[in-house]
């Protein structure tokens, strides 16, 4: 008798019109805790391959712009999002002004920002996102770091 073996093929890579972004600023700001959750959605009929870390923007015109970085690189990501499910990132970055610092991007300077999944397609440019408060509230962009540092990721 012949044995067979049925592989799954590893689902296409996760683009910017499968998914919906969430850049959310928690209620809880104690020391250690992330400042932010970017949270990504699956909104697709099929699953999406997420691997990596996505990459994430903030611009105010042509001054000031802030880019994302793995917080820690030792940690890969390799997942599979199933239509429906999400993944959220922790962001850690200096949300509020420090005591005689400024910020590298004020929240009075109307900052855009934008996210895309890792390695994205050739013509994907990604999302706008706009950061909210718990309640979904829309909040001004304010990043006083000059780089946002990203988690790992956790599945729900």
């Amino acid at each position: 008798m012949t044995a067979y073996l049925w592989v799954h093929p590893r689902p296409a890579a996760c683009g910017s019109p499968q998914l919906r972004w969430k850049w959310t600023r928690p209620a809880d700001k104690s020391a250690g805790a992330p400042a932010a959750m970017l949270s990504a959605r699956n909104r697709s009929a099929k699953p999406c391959a997420f691997d990596g870390y996505p990459q994430i923007h903030v611009w105010v015109g042509k001054a000031q712009d802030v880019e994302s970085e793995p917080r820690n690189e030792a940690i890969p990501v390799r997942l599979v999002l199933n239509p429906g499910q999400s993944v959220d990132f922790p962001l850690f970055y200096q949300a509020h002004d420090v005591p005689r610092g400024s910020c590298w991007i004020a929240g009075n300077y109307n900052a855009s920002s934008d996210v895309a999944a890792p390695h994205p397609a050739e013509h994907d440019y990604g999302s706008f996102v706009h950061v909210t408060d718990a309640e979904g509230r829309r909040l001004p962009t304010q990043v006083c770091s000059d780089t946002l540092r990203v988690g790992p990721p956790h599945l729900r």
